[in-house]
């Protein structure tokens, strides 16, 4: 997220413009007012944070089915799933593009 590592805002910013989906940067805030809002090391990527390696993470928001049995892959939407999946390949290629 961009408050935490900020050198990677700029790729965020770009790939943002260009993106199939909407992005909204946040949720890495270790002092919200909703402890909940902060997912900065909520996931996978919260080892790397731990010791400082930079990240970018993509989520959704939470859903009635998030983390729940009823999570299914017939509640997957196709098209969104594939927008993403270039979204992220275009944050991915942006970010080696920056090195």
């Amino acid at each position: 997220g961009p408050n935490t590592n900020r050198q990677l805002l700029p790729i965020g910013e770009r790939v943002a413009t260009a993106a199939e989906v909407r992005l909204i940067p946040g949720h890495d805030r270790p002092n919200a007012a909703n402890p909940s809002d902060d997912w900065t090391s909520a996931s996978d990527h919260g080892p790397f944070h731990a010791v400082k390696i930079p990240f970018l993470y993509f989520g959704v928001e939470d859903h009635a089915d998030y983390h729940r049995a009823t999570d299914e892959m017939r509640g997957i939407q196709p098209g969104f799933y594939a927008r993403t999946v270039r979204t992220v390949l275009s944050a991915i290629r942006a970010a080696d593009a920056a090195l």
